[in-house]
């Protein structure tokens, strides 16, 4: 199996430095999240509710449409 170094060192170093920073910190980090969160879910609340309502209706149509008979996966 070959390794693709230009994705995978950076995933590896971005989630080191997440690992870090919520060890040393959590209190912060948390807080952080949690003011990202909240500021997201009060201004985009239009685009969760419509995100979840187009992967709704996506499923139906992959269910009940065209490729009902399509088998995905092995």
């Amino acid at each position: 199996m070959k390794i693709d170094k230009k994705r995978f060192f950076p995933t590896i170093i971005i989630i080191a430095i997440v690992l870090l920073l919520v060890s040393f910190n959590l209190k912060t980090v948390q807080s952080g999240v949690n003011n990202v969160y909240s500021y997201l879910s009060h201004n985009f609340s239009w685009l969760f509710i419509g995100a979840n309502l187009a992967a709704f209706i996506f499923s139906l149509w992959i269910i009940f449409g065209p490729y009902k008979n399509v088998r995905l996966g092995g």
